[in-house]
Formats: C-alpha cells, structure tokens, sequence
C-alpha cells in the first residue's frame, strides 16, 4: 500500500510475513531488525506490518513499525538484500 500527499508518494507500507519464532522475538524486543531481499524498495520512515504465518496459515497476530535506519548489503556481498530496524510498535 501507498501513501499518497498532494499526489506524491510520502510513505509505503509494507505487509509481510514472518514465522512464528521470529515473530516472537520482535514482540519480546529481542530483535529490533529484518533482513530481506529488496524487492519492495524498504526505505527510511516506511511502515511495516510483519504478520504471523505458519505452515501457510496466518495466526491473526501481527505488528507494525516505521522503518528506521535501512543498510542496503550490496557492498557485502548479499546482492540484492537490505537490513532494516524496526522502530517504536505502531499497532
């Protein structure tokens, strides 16, 4: 989905999956990131809504956070991948 202002694009928030163990370990604040492929353009200020799937089921359960710092790995050796941080929980 994107976030449109005055006709240009301010915002995108991302909805994707994520497993439980992982899912997990965010809603405890143990991990503060996502490692994934680029394919959507992560940027800075962004919302990402990670949403509990299992097994091809989503649970129900899920979070959103604004995208914080994202550190694009090209130069790493991991073409095509990005790490971002989660910031403060939106839902």
């Amino acid at each position: 989905m994107v976030i449109y202002r005055n006709g240009e694009v301010m915002k995108t928030h991302h909805i994707i999956k994520i497993l439980p163990i992982y899912y997990e370990y965010v809603r405890e604040g143990r991990k503060t990131f996502e490692l994934r492929i680029n394919d959507r353009n992560y940027r800075s200020a962004d919302l990402v809504t990670l949403k509990e799937f299992d097994h091809g089921i989503f649970s129900g359960r899920q979070q959103t956070f604004e995208i914080g710092y994202v550190l694009k790995l090209d130069d790493f050796g991991l073409d095509g991948y990005v790490v971002f941080s989660l910031l403060e929980v939106l839902e």
